[in-house]
C-alpha cells in the first residue's frame, strides 16, 4: 500500500472570480495492520460526516472532506487562526485488498477506514508433518 500526497495550496485565487480559494490539506494518516485487515485512520478536524467523500478507482482509495468556518451570530471576528479548507488524500491499494469489503466510520474528527485482506493473502500457519 502506497500513498500519494497533495501539498497544501494556500492563498491561491480562482481565475474567474479572483476570490481566495480555500486551502487543501493533506490529512494525517495512521495505518494499522492485523491478520485479516488494515485500518486507516485519517485526522480531519472541523469536518462534518456529511461532507466526507470516499471513492475507489483504479486500485486507489481517495478521501476528501470540506470544512467551513461557522460565524457566531451577533459577533464579528477579531482574530482568526483556524483556516477552513478541504482535505484530500489518495492511497494506492495493493492486490491483497478485498475491494468489495471496505467499511468507514467517522467520529470526533477521525475517519476510520477498514480494508479487509483477500483470504489468499492473509497470514496462516502451515503445519509441518513428520514422515
Amino acid at each position: 500500500m502506497t500513498t500519494t500526497t497533495e501539498l497544501t495550496e494556500k492563498n491561491e485565487t480562482t481565475p474567474s472570480t479572483n476570490k481566495r480559494r480555500l486551502p487543501r490539506f493533506l490529512p494525517r494518516m495512521d495505518v494499522y495492520e492485523a491478520d485479516k485487515d488494515f485500518e486507516l485512520r485519517f485526522e480531519m478536524p472541523g469536518i462534518r460526516k456529511e461532507s466526507i467523500y470516499l471513492a475507489l478507482e483504479n486500485g486507489a482509495l481517495t478521501v476528501t472532506g470540506d470544512g467551513t468556518a461557522t460565524p457566531l451570530e451577533g459577533y464579528r471576528l477579531s482574530h482568526c487562526e483556524y483556516e477552513p479548507g478541504s482535505y484530500h488524500r489518495t492511497v494506492k491499494l495493493g492486490d491483497g485488498i478485498d475491494v468489495e469489503n471496505i467499511e468507514a466510520q467517522f467520529s470526533n474528527g477521525i475517519l476510520k477506514v477498514r480494508l479487509a485482506k483477500n483470504q489468499k493473502t492473509q497470514a496462516r500457519k502451515i503445519e509441518v508433518h513428520q514422515q
